[in-house]
């Protein structure tokens, strides 16, 4: 993750900490972490985690089975920036993710990470990642 301070839900309106998993694998050499919302079942990933979170995708947990939350995100910020900058909507095929235009984080709601760990959905998002990020001023 981009830092060791605690990072905060985007989507969860009471500030509820993300808990942190590093993935690994014997044989592997990337490793990846992973910080899930405990409430909201989302997913934040640091820039750049990407390619190891599609490689380590069959040791990753709640990534099958996390439940398509009911709403998604809307004018959620950064959980590794904090206040600023808002997130903004990546439409990757039928379902979208949240990039943060400074850092360029992931977010990506309950249920939105299992879809994007097959190889279509994955090669979807890396579709969706090359268009430019908003600007922040």
């Amino acid at each position: 993750m981009t830092t060791s301070a605690e990072l905060l839900c985007p989507k969860c309106c009471d500030n509820e900490p993300l808990a942190r998993h590093e993935i690994s694998a014997p044989g592997v050499a990337s490793k990846v972490t992973i910080a899930f919302c405990p409430r909201c079942r989302g997913a934040w990933i640091d820039a750049g985690a990407l390619e190891s979170l599609h490689e380590l995708r069959q040791y990753i947990p709640h990534a099958g089975g996390n439940i398509m939350w009911k709403r998604d995100l809307t004018r959620g910020v950064c959980a590794a920036c904090g206040d600023r900058p808002v997130l903004e909507r990546l439409s990757v095929g039928a379902f979208g993710v949240d990039r943060c235009p400074q850092c360029q984080g992931l977010w990506f709601d309950g249920g939105e990470l299992g879809p994007t760990l097959t190889d279509q959905g994955y090669e979807a998002l890396l579709r969706a990642l090359r268009q430019p990020a908003k600007s922040t001023t």
